[in-house]
């Protein structure tokens, strides 16, 4: 079995339990095939923390697939403009760490979760312990980063020196390549869901266990509370409708961020707070409930990679609505199977949102279809391992 040491920010704990689990469950997908361990780089936030920061031994964790997880405490860096220091940073706060595990776990390789910061330190753990790496890209880090000039040579120098990188899209691997990355050194991962968790579930049963209304059309988003999700879309899609229309609806958001608070206040001025529900943050499991409650999940971010909500609402049978942008535009076909619109043309949205709501055959047909490509396609969490060992194997032979 292939020894690999993984490297991720996004990674599931004790603080933030469902934080990056689709990285999680990419991992855990692995166990049949590879021997890992799994270093999760954690900002400390209180003294207590700092005084972890400052042992040797840093947390170690072992999961139900008996994968090994390494939780290790950093100092943060303060500030935007020391953000450039970060892959440093996590070099040296690392190494040591790593260097000790390699005594006992002599890894083969090293996955990075993300450019940067951890494909930044991956390169240069590299040059010290001599071992491949590679790079996985899911979106913000190469949709948004590079347009910070101070961060920008930083990640150019991580794709130059990876020796594969794995993006989840067509459009980012156009943005790597862009970025001066050699495209024989990029591949695009299909993506895979969990069947066993997201399958279709009768709608009235997951609405009962919910405690949801029978009577009202539930339009869904999931997702972190932040600009780049487009929450605010809620508010102004509700707008469109006229009082007797509006009355039949709930919108429901699934997810906690910094957006929480304005979010309410929205709420609140514009009298909408009998239309919107802001459920929190659920397990994946719930999500699953959440998604066959609705009648429409709708995902209109500014900028994705490939998200995981999207591939998991399919596989549930719900019809989507999605931006027409990066890796959605990639897998759907508009009014096939999936509506695709401009996140920013709220008219365009309320339009598709009306529409599928007054014609339920249409609306049922764009959702089976949906759940009928992810069959079709095989794109399963198991296909997803698949297709990773097989990447694995072409660079440790």
């Amino acid at each position: 079995m292939k020894k690999i040491l993984t490297i991720s920010m996004l990674y599931p704990s004790a603080e933030a339990p469902h934080f990056g689990v689709f990285i999680q469950r990419e991992v855990d997908s692995m166990a049949q095939y590879c021997d890992q361990k799994v270093i999760v780089p954690m900002p400390w936030r209180t003294p207590r923390q700092l005084l972890s920061s400052l042992r040797t031994d840093p947390l170690l964790i072992k999961d139900e697939h008996g994968v090994e997880v390494i939780y290790k405490r950093y100092f943060p860096l303060p500030g935007k403009w020391l953000q450039p220091l970060k892959g440093f940073w996590f070099f040296l706060f690392l190494i040591r760490t790593i260097l000790q595990l390699r005594k006992k776990f002599d890894f083969d390789l090293i996955h990075a979760h993300n450019v940067y910061p951890e494909g930044f330190c991956a390169t240069l753990l590299k040059k010290v312990v001599h071992k491949p790496v590679i790079i996985s890209s899911r979106g913000n880090d190469l949709h948004k980063l590079p347009d910070n000039v101070l961060l920008r040579p930083m990640i150019k120098s991580a794709l130059r020196n990876a020796d594969s990188v794995i993006t989840v899209s067509n459009s980012l691997a156009q943005k790597a390549i862009h970025l001066g990355t050699d495209p024989a050194k990029i591949s695009v991962m299909p993506k895979g869901v969990d069947t066993h968790i997201f399958r279709p579930i009768l709608k009235h049963k997951a609405r009962e266990q919910l405690c949801l209304p029978l009577d009202k059309q539930i339009v869904l988003s999931v997702g972190w509370l932040i600009p780049r999700k487009n929450p605010l879309s809620f508010f102004e899609v509700l707008k469109r409708f006229d009082k007797v229309d509006r009355e039949r609806l709930l919108f429901v958001w699934v997810g906690e961020g910094p957006m929480q608070d304005k979010l309410e206040f929205e709420l609140r001025v514009n009298d909408l707070e009998r239309n919107v529900l802001l459920a929190g943050r659920r397990s994946p499991e719930e999500i699953a409930l959440w998604m066959n409650a609705a009648d429409i999940f709708m995902l209109v971010s500014f900028s994705e990679g490939m998200p995981n909500v999207l591939y998991e609402a399919l596989a549930c049978g719900v019809p989507v609505i999605a931006s027409d942008v990066d890796g959605a535009s990639e897998i759907l076909t508009d009014m096939q199977n999936g509506v695709l619109v401009d996140p920013n043309d709220f008219s365009q949205i309320h339009s598709r949102v009306q529409k599928l709501f007054a014609e339920p055959a249409f609306r049922e047909a764009i959702g089976q279809k949906g759940k009928q490509l992810l069959t079709e396609r095989h794109l399963t969490l198991e296909q997803n391992a698949a297709w990773i060992k097989n990447k694995y194997d072409s660079i440790v032979l």
